[in-house]
């Protein structure tokens, strides 16, 4: 199946306005796409309104050129939701509670945890991104029956919606046997990322990233923190107090109407806080957030990238960025010969 790309931008049609009680003022189009969410759920408080300022302090000018270019058609006339992502697998929001913190919108899909079935999911077209984690099971080193079939099924789903919403871009999470997830009109980047960078817990994580117009994240390796504690897992039979703190949430987060068991498993499923924000943060970079283009054109740039599809840019006459980066493309060579079966492709 072939992804036709982002309309470009459409004039700014007149529209009728209210304000809602807060007195901020409500368009119909944020109105009908509140309307259109169907089995969507705003991870923030307040309903997924896209609000615009009375005040009319932001406008384009707001975002980067390098951002405005590269939004959904919807948010060319309103840019006020270019920072809108849907969340897939989103369990209890970890994910989605650090993209928000990042200043994202997120808006959550439909999840087994709370009843859903992202099998009958049709997501509409007003996504900027796509983020999630989908099921990591059958994928784990700490597996030892045979896979149930369950995690290349919902790999495969997590396709289908971002082929149906056609966002700008989508990033997905897992552990670091997942298959690669291949998205015709998408150019792809895979890279490692692991919490001791960041914190003292181990977490190794690969995620994946595809951009529509070729953005690449830029998530440098870091020294890894000495003394680390082993990371919080869904099986995790440690108290549920040390679990909440590996994944980097408040004293006082709970989940109430959980059992403490249930409330490890979910807390446990989760992405940590600390890693959830390095990506956020990452998303923004790659479309000109936060921070200056490097000083190089694009070409330059390109050939600084490191050969094993990471993404990362290497230094001096380097070809990979380390050891590591060189193994995973000796095993993608190996693997180019042999067969691109457990590839999950959709065409």
């Amino acid at each position: 199946m072939s992804v036709t790309p982002a309309q470009p931008g459409r004039s700014r049609s007149r529209r009728s306005t209210r304000h809602d009680s807060a007195g901020r003022r409500v368009t119909n189009e944020t109105a009908a796409a509140s309307r259109d969410s169907g089995q969507l759920s705003h991870a923030c408080d307040g309903g997924p309104v896209t609000e615009e300022p009375r005040t009319g302090s932001q406008s384009h000018d707001a975002f980067p050129h390098a951002v405005t270019g590269a939004l959904p058609a919807e948010s060319q006339s309103n840019p006020h939701i270019a920072l809108t992502v849907l969340s897939l697998f989103p369990g209890v929001g970890l994910l989605d509670r650090a993209f928000e913190e990042e200043g994202f919108v997120v808006l959550r899909g439909p999840d087994k945890l709370w009843g859903g079935d992202i099998r009958r999911f049709r997501p509409p077209r007003m996504f900027w991104g796509i983020i999630g984690g989908p099921p990591c099971q059958d994928f784990s080193s700490l597996r030892r029956d045979d896979p149930t079939g369950v995690g290349l099924e919902m790999l495969g789903q997590f396709a289908r919606v971002v082929i149906n919403a056609r966002p700008e871009w989508w990033l997905l999470e897992n552990v670091c046997r997942v298959p690669d997830v291949l998205i015709p009109g998408y150019e792809r980047q895979r890279v490692d990322i692991d919490q001791a960078w960041f914190a003292p817990v181990s977490r190794l994580r690969h995620v994946q990233f595809g951009s529509r117009t070729g953005r690449l994240l830029d998530l440098p390796k870091g020294p890894r923190h000495a003394d680390c504690e082993p990371a919080a897992l869904a099986c995790d039979g440690r108290p549920w107090p040390v679990v909440r703190r590996l994944q980097g949430l408040p004293d006082d987060y709970d989940l109430p109407g959980f059992t403490m068991a249930a409330k490890v498993r979910a807390v446990g499923n989760g992405v940590p806080l600390v890693l959830g924000r390095v990506l956020a943060q990452a998303v923004k970079r790659a479309y000109g957030f936060d921070c200056e283009p490097l000083p190089v054109d694009a070409a330059a740039v390109e050939s600084l990238r490191c050969r094993c599809g990471c993404g990362r840019i290497v230094a001096g006459r380097h070809v990979y960025y380390d050891a590591a980066c060189r193994k995973r493309a000796q095993r993608a060579r190996r693997k180019a010969g042999i067969s691109l079966a457990a590839d999950i492709r959709v065409q």
